[in-house]
């Protein structure tokens, strides 16, 4: 790249012109990337084993006293929980991030994670439950710490941070593919598989067995974690010699127009002067306004697994499906698949074609339909039964999730790109973290207790909370038109 000096800044009326040569191809590390992806991993798996059983555990521990029209209400509660604590706690271990190196958090939140993973197994009151859950996300703070350090080993700039951010759907994918099979499959294992789990502790803590396999991944992170991932928790400056997008700007790097190439400029020099404040941190419309959008997109993906679960769940007389937990693993399982497999193929494509701004527009959409699925489904199973018809509907609403789940891999860019300067990167991330926390927290259970409500009372013919939640995808809809658009020359 060079630059011209058509004069400085300042008296004479003139300004300095910034021009850009083709932009070279930032190489992200590898094995880096793949360590972070690999911690990251916990994350689906901690959060999805327990869905195929948790409705059938409420029940055996006759909570609902046969009623299963209330098992909604626990099952928000143990969806929650994680959440809730993790909220309380990112900040705190964000700042023990910045101090002690992020690498130590990492090994750190992946120990917590197996830790309760196990402890749920071998939980058989609700306190112990309640416990168990808390703690997973109490001393789990992986999450934002790992989007951090993938937006500093892509540097800033889109095109790498497109690249990078693609592999945490698909690693989402993948672990919510194979959690739910592992946990509808696994549990109960005295009575599904008596030849091999005939010891007492399997018919003991018939769910131990799959929160162990469970629990294997993260300690898998934490060798991973401990051997391979190199401590580099010292940012990069913004330079005049290589000259990187701006943080908290919409601008690409590629060629500009002078105009454009001076509003560049002028961000750069306000970044330069915010950085100079060691840690500093400003709120702008921007950030304001990725959080919003974030925090829509959070609600309405976290009541949907929930729902699901436990719509699934349901008994067909009751406004669900009555699978039984293995059922529920599969049709979570095919979910995941299909989301995973379009992150790999076809993320990065669309996305140098298209606005991402236009992209989570294109999600916030399918999130109507999706729902819409599940009182259609319903429908169809009341009057003719669960067969084939039920499942091209499982399919098609595989299909929606896709669309729907797209907008994460685009916020992660927005997140990214809004941090004020790039020493605000990682407290922007554990912001952003929190809102994920206290909205993945408030949407399942809300959305549980609506369901119940709903059934219980049979308001607007048991199909309130998923009106309810088509109507906030569409305020999704007209709130994603404040996010910045790409710059384009």
């Amino acid at each position: 790249m060079t630059f011209s000096s058509r004069a400085e800044l300042g008296g004479g009326g003139e300004e300095r012109c910034l021009v850009d040569s083709p932009r070279p191809k930032i190489k992200l590390p590898k094995v880096q990337l793949a360590v972070l992806l690999v911690a990251y991993f916990t994350q689906p798996v901690a959060c999805t084993v327990i869905y195929p059983f948790i409705a059938k555990l409420i029940a055996e521990l006759d909570l609902v006293h046969g009623d299963t029209s209330k098992i909604g209400y626990y099952s928000g509660l143990f969806d929650a929980l994680p959440l809730l604590s993790e909220a309380l706690a990112i900040m705190y271990w964000t700042r023990l991030g910045e101090h002690y190196g992020r690498k130590r958090v990492l090994l750190c939140g992946a120990l917590g994670v197996a830790f309760s993973l196990t402890s749920f197994g071998l939980s058989k009151t609700l306190p112990a439950l309640i416990i168990s859950r808390a703690l997973q996300g109490a001393l789990n703070a992986n999450s934002g710490t790992i989007k951090t350090m993938i937006g500093e080993i892509a540097e800033g700039d889109e095109i790498a941070l497109a690249r990078a951010f693609s592999f945490v759907p698909i690693v989402w994918a993948t672990g919510s593919t194979l959690a739910p099979l592992v946990g509808g499959a696994l549990q109960h294992p005295a009575e599904r598989f008596p030849r091999w789990f005939a010891a007492w502790i399997w018919s003991e803590y018939p769910y131990l067995l799959p929160c162990i396999v469970a629990a294997g991944v993260p300690m898998v992170a934490f060798i991973s974690v401990l051997v391979f991932l190199k401590q580099n928790d010292s940012a990069p400056k913004v330079t005049e010699t290589k000259r990187k997008p701006s943080y908290g700007s919409t601008c690409s790097g590629e060629l500009q127009t002078p105009s454009r190439s001076h509003r560049c400029l002028e961000e750069t020099a306000s970044v330069n002067a915010t950085s100079a404040i060691s840690n500093s941190f400003v709120w702008t419309r921007t950030l304001i306004v990725t959080f919003l959008n974030y925090a829509i997109l959070v609600v309405l993906t976290s009541s949907f697994y929930a729902l699901i679960s436990v719509f699934l769940a349901t008994p067909v007389a009751s406004g669900g499906l009555g699978f039984e937990p293995s059922a529920i693993g599969i049709s979570m399982a095919l979910m995941g698949l299909f989301h995973g497999i379009f992150q790999a193929c076809f993320f990065v494509s669309i996305h140098r074609r298209v606005d991402p701004k236009r992209l989570f527009t294109m999600s916030m959409v399918a999130f109507g339909p999706l729902y819409g699925m599940m009182p259609l489904m319903s429908w169809v199973a009341r009057r003719r039964g669960v067969g084939w018809e039920i499942g091209g509907l499982v399919f098609l609403q595989s299909v929606l999730f896709m669309l729907s789940f797209m907008g994460y891999c685009c916020m992660y860019i927005f997140v990214t790109r809004a941090a004020p300067n790039r020493e605000s990167l990682a407290r922007t991330n554990g912001l952003s973290q929190i809102v994920y926390s206290i909205c993945g927290a408030l949407g399942p259970t809300l959305a549980t207790i609506l369901f119940a409500l709903t059934k219980e009372h049979n308001i607007l013919g048991g199909n309130f909370v998923y009106i309810l939640m088509a109507a906030l995808s569409v305020c999704g809809v007209f709130v994603s038109n404040l996010l910045p658009a790409r710059e384009t020359s």
